[in-house]
């Protein structure tokens, strides 16, 4: 009897797990349904917000409105993309940085 070799198999295997799970570098939306993604693309929004407020020369600070697309591929690791909408505020951000922020305790 003739000594196979497992690596074709697990070539196969490894293919229609591809096939299966979309493609690589593939663009899938991100759906309503999962608000693991959901969360995920409101917090790099956020961030992305934080930073354009920093390197704004805007005297006013801008705040997120909606996320109005999402979507994530693998390539090397995970790629998410998205566009949201922001509104512009009245705080303004010379009279912000005076203010002292008291932090209380969840519980207090």
């Amino acid at each position: 009897m003739a000594n196979l070799s497992p690596w074709p198999v697990i070539g196969l295997l490894f293919i229609s797990a591809v096939v299966v799970s979309g493609l690589l570098g593939e663009r899938e939306e991100l759906g309503a349904h999962d608000s693991t993604d959901d969360l995920l693309v409101k917090h790099l929004a956020t961030e992305a917000l934080d930073r354009i407020n920093y390197e704004s020369e805007d005297q006013n600070y801008w705040k997120l409105g909606k996320i109005t697309n999402g979507g994530k591929k693998v390539v090397g690791g995970l790629s998410y993309t998205f566009k949201f909408e922001i509104v512009k505020t009245n705080c303004n951000k010379e009279v912000s940085q005076d203010l002292k922020v008291k932090k209380r305790s969840f519980y207090q």
